[in-house]
């Protein structure tokens, strides 16, 4: 976006931000978003278009669109979990990687 227009970098900043903290990353399978707030962010296209999730969102009456947020932020702390698992798994075996080109040396005085 920056190398088309380098002078409007300021103009574009906002919409390059909300890109970076909507997508996906590969290491924890999440977007920022989504880990920080329980949900995934609805874009302003959405809403004009009307997607699915948010009919679905439009249809619930009050108990069950509370009910629904209450399921949402349970499931938040397993979607945590998992993430952090995938993290771990990613340092372990970067780790793996590592000590096997290392050699051990041992020093006497």
């Amino acid at each position: 976006m920056l190398e088309k227009n380098p002078k409007q970098w300021h103009e574009k900043l906002s919409e390059t931000l909300w890109a970076y903290r909507t997508s996906k990353r590969e290491a924890t399978g999440m977007t920022p978003y989504a880990l920080t707030y329980g949900h995934d962010a609805i874009l302003p296209m959405e809403i004009a278009v009307q997607s699915l999730r948010i009919a679905h969102q439009h249809s619930l009456i009050g108990e069950d669109y509370s009910q629904a947020m209450l399921l949402e932020l349970e499931e938040l702390d397993a979607s945590r979990i998992d993430t952090l698992n995938k993290l771990l798994a990613g340092k372990q075996a970067v780790s793996r990687a590592y000590n096997k080109r290392a050699k051990n040396k041992s020093f006497e005085e």
